[in-house]
């Protein structure tokens, strides 16, 4: 074992590993993870598959931009066959939201 992993494999492992411990407590349980999240034009792929019961898709700036990225990164879920997410429609992050962006 040379001490480094990769980007995936830990990602795989991170999400794996509170998924499993979780089930340990209570067979029922699920958590909440994240199945794809984009910087500017890059798609990452966080969640393996197999814990992601339900999910969001990142934390978008409080904007019509912020709800067409949200939009994006499940339309890449979608083509990565995630299932059962969606996304904070005013945005999360702090900002001026607007009564139009709720409508």
């Amino acid at each position: 074992y040379s001490g480094q992993i990769t980007e995936r494999d830990y990602a795989n492992m991170y999400y794996g590993d509170f998924f499993n411990y979780t089930r340990t407590k209570n067979p029922n349980a699920l958590i909440m993870s994240r199945p794809v999240d984009s910087y500017d034009i890059i798609y990452w792929s966080f969640s393996p598959h197999y814990v992601m019961y339900s999910g969001w898709v990142g934390d978008q700036d409080p904007t019509f931009d912020g709800l067409k990225d949200a939009l994006r990164n499940m339309f890449h879920s979608a083509w990565r066959n995630y299932t059962n997410y969606g996304s904070d429609i005013g945005g999360y992050r702090s900002g001026n939201r607007t009564k139009d962006l709720f409508i």
